[in-house]
């Protein structure tokens, strides 16, 4: 009978220890000593240091391929009939060069493509951007105007897609003459030669020049180069004052390169609102390129303008 019992304790003892093994599985090792599990510990941190240190390395490496781009754009606002306004920059440069075309839209859509084929341009010749300097360009700072003679002002135009300029194509879908809402002198009735026309309710009614305002005061321009047509001249720049120093040393390199005659200030009748006057009271270099015909871009010529003034750089 004893033998049954003892036979049954060990059975019972048996059945208890798989079950706590099943439970809580290898029992330690009393042979483990505890410099031995801190050493195990240690390990282990160490391995999942370095993968940390491996992950940062990659990511580190990642940001380091990343380059800037040479070419970026960005939407600067609408116009009045909800187009809208973009500004394309070449370059990494702190220092910037700001060209404006398109602000009489389809009545000078001439201007338009000369903008067009200076981004081409510059984007097939990084090279003539200086390191420290940034080429802006506004191709159309009127698409409402140039509505009235493509059928997409938003999209890049060429030579091929113009053939006639239009006298509406001068204002936008409210009838301003965008170049007479500007705060220089500026009058709700303006002048074009002998014409009337309309200079908003107020300087900078229109989004067009409100858009073109806010890009100006935040991004701080170097220079400007602003075109029109027709009359084949380059323009200094001023708001009641004589044009500046550097106003007429930039018309004169660029007059220089292109051909153009140098024009001093615009005399041939009042102007209210213009947009290089503006930017002139605001402080900023400014030139009125104007091209000898509407519809002609003239690319050679204000190329080699283009570039004679970056090279001043």
């Amino acid at each position: 009978m004893k033998h049954i019992y003892i036979i049954a304790a060990v059975i019972v003892v048996a059945v208890a220890g798989v079950y706590l093994w099943g439970q809580f599985g290898e029992p330690a090792d009393p042979d483990r000593s505890q410099e031995d599990i801190d050493i195990s510990l240690n390990d282990e941190q160490e391995e999942e240091e370095e993968e940390t240190d491996e992950d940062d390395r990659d990511e580190d490496e990642e940001e380091e391929e990343e380059e800037p781009e040479f070419v970026t754009s960005r939407v600067i606002g609408p116009s009045a009939d909800g187009y809208e306004i973009t500004a394309y920059s070449y370059g990494y440069g702190d220092r910037e060069l700001l060209l404006i075309g398109g602000i009489h839209g389809g009545y000078s859509p001439g201007t338009v493509i000369t903008a067009y084929e200076m981004m081409d341009h510059l984007e097939n010749n990084p090279e003539l951007v200086p390191e420290d300097v940034r080429v802006t360009v506004v191709p159309v700072l009127n698409p409402d105007g140039l509505a009235e003679v493509v059928k997409d002002p938003e999209a890049k135009i060429t030579a091929a897609d113009i053939t006639d300029h239009r006298e509406a194509g001068r204002f936008n879908r409210n009838n301003v003459d965008l170049n007479r809402n500007f705060d220089c002198n500026w009058q709700s009735t303006g002048l074009w030669r002998e014409r009337e026309v309309d200079g908003g309710s107020e300087p900078f009614s229109e989004p067009e020049a409100q858009a073109l305002r806010e890009y100006v005061l935040n991004d701080r321009p170097e220079e400007v180069i602003v075109y029109y047509a027709a009359g084949g001249a380059v323009y200094s720049a001023s708001c009641n004052d004589s044009a500046s120093a550097d106003s007429e040393e930039l018309m004169n390199v660029y007059t220089e390169a292109s051909g153009y005659p140098a024009a001093g200030l615009f005399e041939s009748y009042q102007l209210s609102g213009d947009a290089a006057d503006w930017l002139a009271k605001e402080g900023v270099t400014t030139i009125s390129v104007l091209l000898s015909d509407h519809i002609e871009a003239e690319t050679e010529k204000n190329l080699r303008g283009l570039e004679a003034v970056l090279e001043r750089y």
